[in-house]
């Protein structure tokens, strides 16, 4: 998962609030150049990319890189002389005033603030007992802290039993099936990948066995891709090594088939958005969609989040999902703190995953950490366009096991928890139902939101239609009961809790509003 990055950046800037260009002192955190805080830039068209070089040769303004084939850009200036929705004080006070920001410009499309990101995958020892969970969060926080969230059949470490790939796809229906998403590409944005010379995926765990790793696959950081420069250009060098365990759930294929992931033939387009520390940014992000949607993959898979809405981000989602491509993105590992649903996981257009503990959905729970909805739209800076956004379906996300290598190419077992863990479970189901369905990306995106079996100890704000189930979905078949239905009285009081608080947060005249 990802969230909001407040510390260092790189050499050249710095992450802080929006700093002396600011009209709010607890607005989100943005990168910051000497200039000033950093926009993401979409522009109309790749000759946009001329004129934007034109406006930043003005004093104060700084051109900090653009893209012109997914045509993204980033800048970073005064904010009064880039975002028209800055407040007159604003404007006043860097120049605005006195001419039309960057925004209003004939070339370019929309802006939209450059947030900083970083992976927060979860250890088995870092997971949480029931005892953490009821702690109250501070003295202030009265009846919202965690002490009064009802918690009886929620999965905390001791119910986080572990779990291999085969035992996850058996709680998904993945082996009912017989496809196996060949012929399908799966796009994984995420930190890379690490191959093991075709040991995780090539074919059967074979040493230099051909990589089912796409050619388009690009570093989006560097704007290497495999094709020009080899497939060290989306290394993954990352600690938890969180882009490889992603792309193994997806397309793993190591010796036998315990570890196979959920689609073991399918192709993986790997998209490197985030660096080795784990960080990235909100125009990489974007960056990674529109270039998964040109290279047309037909699913993209994003084991990321944040608390603030990135509209560039939410855009990117939205045309990735008109132009062919099933988008699907984890729910979010901050129920305690953030609590509702991650951006983009709220985009309408995405599949929003939550996730569970490794037992079979009559008996699983929800993961203590997966957050929920339904969205309040207020807290998130979304203008209320996210109200209402909730979870879609779930997937096993706590101790979960892949077989990857490690940093000196030795492939193990490698156990993560966390709705990362959950959504590229997701994505590798959907490519096995492509693989047998000739479905347009609107078909299968809401087909896979109506294919699941019901997971009665858990609410429909925490799971959405319950556990994803691969087989359901390939063949057409209906649950006996929906999630709803299936509910017992602890689920049923959990779901009444988070509809009261998110009603108390602002949901209430959100909804009234919308």
């Amino acid at each position: 998962m990802v969230s909001l990055l407040t510390a260092a950046v790189p050499a050249t800037a710095g992450a802080s609030l929006l700093g002396s260009d600011s009209d709010s002192s607890d607005g989100p955190n943005v990168i910051e150049y000497a200039e000033g805080p950093s926009f993401v830039v979409e522009l109309k068209s790749s000759e946009a990319a001329a004129d934007l070089e034109e406006w930043t040769n003005a004093s104060g303004r700084h051109l900090v890189e653009v893209d012109n084939e997914t045509g993204v850009a980033v800048v970073s200036g005064p904010r009064g002389l880039i975002d028209a929705d800055a407040s007159f004080w604003v404007q006043l006070t860097t120049g605005g005033l006195f001419g039309d920001p960057l925004e209003a410009s004939s070339f370019v499309a929309d802006i939209s603030p450059n947030y900083r990101l970083e992976v927060d995958p979860l250890t088995s020892t870092a997971l949480t007992n029931v005892s953490r969970f009821s702690a109250p969060e501070s003295e202030a926080s009265g009846w919202l802290s965690s002490e009064a969230m009802p918690h009886e059949g929620m999965a905390f470490s001791s119910e986080a039993n572990r779990t291999t790939m085969s035992e996850s796809r058996s709680i998904l229906g993945a082996d009912n099936v017989s496809a196996t998403g060949a012929g399908v590409t799966v796009a994984v944005a995420d930190t890379g990948i690490k191959t093991a010379n075709g040991r995780t995926f090539g074919e059967d765990g074979m040493v230099g066995s051909e990589l089912r790793v796409d050619d388009a696959s690009k570093n989006l950081l560097t704007n290497e891709t495999v094709a020009a420069d080899g497939i060290d250009a989306v290394e993954d060098g990352s600690s938890s090594r969180h882009g490889t365990w992603a792309a193994a759930a997806v397309a793993g294929d190591p010796s036998g088939t315990t570890h196979d992931g959920v689609a073991p033939d399918a192709n993986l387009l790997v998209l490197k958005a985030l660096g080795d520390d784990g960080s990235g940014s909100t125009a990489d992000i974007t960056r990674a969609i529109r270039y998964a949607s040109q290279e047309e993959a037909d699913v993209i898979s994003m084991s990321l989040g944040s608390p603030v809405q990135s509209p560039a981000i939410d855009r990117a989602i939205v045309d990735a999902r008109e132009a062919g491509s099933v988008v699907v993105v984890a729910a979010g590992n901050s129920r305690q703190s953030t609590r509702w649903l991650a951006s983009p996981a709220d985009s309408e257009e995405a599949i929003a995953v939550g996730a569970t503990n490794g037992e079979a959905p009559a008996d699983a729970e929800s993961a203590y950490f997966s957050q929920i909805g339904p969205d309040p739209g207020t807290l998130d800076n979304s203008g209320a366009e996210t109200a209402g956004a909730t979870v879609d379906l779930a997937a096993p996300g706590m101790a979960t096991v892949t077989r990857i290598p490690t940093a000196d190419g030795v492939v193990e077992n490698k156990s993560l928890s966390g709705t990362s863990m959950a959504t590229p479970m997701v994505a590798g189901g959907i490519a096995v139902a492509l693989e047998a369905n000739d479905w347009s990306a609107d078909e299968a995106t809401e087909k896979a939101r109506e294919a699941a079996r019901p997971v009665p100890n858990a609410g429909t704000t925490e799971v959405g239609a319950g556990m994803f189930a691969v087989d359901y979905l390939v063949d057409g078949t209906e649950p006996e009961a929906t999630q709803e239905d299936a509910r017992t009285d602890g689920a049923v009081t959990r779901d009444e809790t988070y509809r009261s608080l998110s009603d108390s947060s602002g949901g209430i005249i959100t909804g009234l509003l919308g």
